[in-house]
């Protein structure tokens, strides 16, 4: 079970529910949601992810389309390959940003 199997059925997901899932720091997700890197929407005070937005961002469909797509196993495998570039992109993205802002001090 991957950690996107676990969010089925639901429509958002937690700013450091998606950075554990990308193998990220929870300060560095906020950082680059923010900056408009990563999706996100601010409710109030907080801040939820989009599960869709999130599958588009890892190269996966929801659960329930899967089936409904002749051919998507094989098509998956081709694009395997793409989704990790996407993913380091995204990445290194998300690191050029940090380091592009300014130290925070107490």
């Amino acid at each position: 079970m991957t950690a996107l199997d676990e969010l089925a059925g639901r429509n958002t997901c937690t700013v450091p529910e998606m950075a554990e899932m990308l193998g990220i720091g929870r300060d560095a997700a906020y950082a680059a949601v923010a900056a408009g890197t990563l999706p996100g929407i601010r409710v109030g005070r907080r801040i939820v992810v989009p599960c869709h937005k999130l599958r588009q961002l890892l190269g996966e469909s929801p659960p329930d389309t899967d089936a409904a797509t002749p051919g998507r196993a094989a098509a998956e495998s081709d694009s395997t390959g793409q989704a990790d570039v996407e993913l380091i992109s995204i990445v290194t993205r998300i690191v050029q940003a940090m380091r592009d802002q300014p130290a925070v001090t107490s």
